[in-house]
């Protein structure tokens, strides 16, 4: 099978590639999933999609809250066409007022704050001994003590610090439900148990990629302060911070693909 690179972000991140292939939806036991185009750069197969967008379509549109992506369809249908590894693109809010706006986070750790997502590919539920799968009736627990890939982290930050971009290494993202932003009450507790950005999109990706063995690591970009930092927090200012630096992201992506070796080298 292919050894494909897959990336999940927004609707703008799509622009940086060229020569798209075809959009495809692919049919999993979770359901269908979201649009996924395919892209050729530098002879690799680029796989992309939005996590946002409404499944079963062919847009790339924000139309599907965070606490409703359907990640087990979204991480199982990359991996059924090939992909082995995944750069997620993540808005995120910093705790801590020395990161700053515009800035790019490479993630080490997570804490998960979240409630009804599907966390797990092995439920009891048998389907049948599917070649991605194998036998989904065991229980799996998944090591989780290096949730993101060493070797693309390093990479991340190696391509960042050649553009002169501020990134932030080794950040611990605390993952919300959604879609409601936190209280500053919140926030001053998820700072104290040692969070340095915020976001509602890590989970369960990050945990599904790592059932299949899959390499994934995230960009993330700091778009807001948290609740209590800032007078207000709103979703159109999210929005407006990240559009002002898609430019950038997309410079780093441009690097940093052809960088990433399909021979791994990392534990994932």
């Amino acid at each position: 099978m292919d050894k494909k690179i897959a990336i999940i972000g927004g609707s703008g991140v799509r622009k940086i590639f060229e020569k798209e292939i075809s959009i495809t939806n692919v049919s999993t036991p979770f359901g269908i999933s979201q649009p996924i185009a395919i892209f050729r750069e530098n002879e690799k197969e680029i796989l992309f999609t939005n996590r946002h967008s409404l499944p079963g379509s062919k847009s790339f549109e924000h139309v599907i809250p965070p606490h409703k992506i359907n990640s087990r369809t979204l991480i199982f249908a990359l991996a059924k066409m090939g992909a082995r590894r995944i750069i997620a693109i993540n808005s995120v809010g910093a705790l801590k007022k020395d990161l700053k706006l515009g800035s790019f986070a490479v993630l080490e750790q997570f804490i998960d704050m979240t409630k009804t997502r599907h966390y797990t590919f092995y439920d009891g539920t048998f389907l049948g001994h599917d070649e991605i799968l194998g036998d989904t009736s065991i229980v799996k627990h998944i090591d989780m003590t290096e949730p993101f890939c060493a070797e693309m982290n390093e990479l991340i930050l190696e391509t960042a610090k050649e553009l002169k971009y501020d990134i932030v290494s080794k950040a611990c993202y605390i993952c919300t439900e959604g879609p409601r932003l936190e209280t500053p009450a919140e926030i001053n507790f998820y700072r104290m148990i040692g969070a340095d950005v915020v976001g509602m999109t890590l989970i369960p990706e990050v945990i599904l990629a790592r059932e299949l063995g899959l390499c994934y690591s995230s960009i993330s970009i700091i778009t807001n302060y948290a609740a209590g930092m800032q007078e207000r927090v709103s979703f159109e200012e999210v929005k407006e911070v990240y559009s002002r630096n898609e430019e950038k992201l997309k410079r780093l992506l441009t690097l940093l693909i052809p960088k990433i070796s399909e021979d791994k080298k990392c534990r994932c």
